[in-house]
């Protein structure tokens, strides 16, 4: 989001975010108010986002974003247990993470976690956080194959995962 002062008053959502040039920067799409006016601090979608977005919207009526299918540990958990990457904490069902056979973490006979895939990096990228992770996968669209670089039990893995669409 792009954070902007200009006003957005009721009817005026959707509305575009110009700069002095009289350039499309952003549409605008909210405002916080702590009166519940129109004065606050408004947001607007930028404009790079729109033009991936409206074309979808267009042809499919829905975003097309592509899903790997895991359920990712917290950067919270990240931080306090010091993980070189994001550990998977468990794969979908019929999604290609399961499909090309990466494991999530399971609980061991003395109920301790026992990791399964941590994700290292995708494409040759480093992936060391989950805001890394959603970056990575947002360069991406539904059909397109990617390399998944995780470790498992000390030993790095390589993965080619084509990417899917919510099911």
């Amino acid at each position: 989001m792009i954070q902007t002062d200009a006003a957005i008053n009721p009817g005026n959502s959707g509305g575009p975010l110009l700069n002095s040039l009289g350039q499309l920067v952003g549409v605008n799409t909210a405002i916080y108010s702590p009166s519940g006016g129109s004065a606050g601090i408004g947001f607007a979608i930028p404009v790079n986002t729109v033009s991936e977005v409206v074309p979808q919207l267009i042809a499919f009526g829905k975003i097309m974003r592509p899903v790997l299918g895991v359920e990712l540990a917290s950067d919270r958990w990240l931080r306090r247990y010091r993980v070189e990457g994001v550990p998977i904490v468990r794969t979908y069902r019929g999604f290609p993470a399961e499909n090309a056979g990466m494991v999530g973490a399971r609980r061991g006979s003395r109920g301790e976690i026992i990791l399964g895939d941590v994700i290292t990096a995708i494409d040759g990228e480093r992936v060391a956080n989950n805001d890394e992770f959603l970056s990575a996968m947002e360069r991406h669209r539904v059909g397109d194959t990617i390399e998944i670089v995780t470790t498992r039990e000390g030993e790095e893995r390589r993965f080619s995962v084509e990417l899917s669409e919510v099911q």
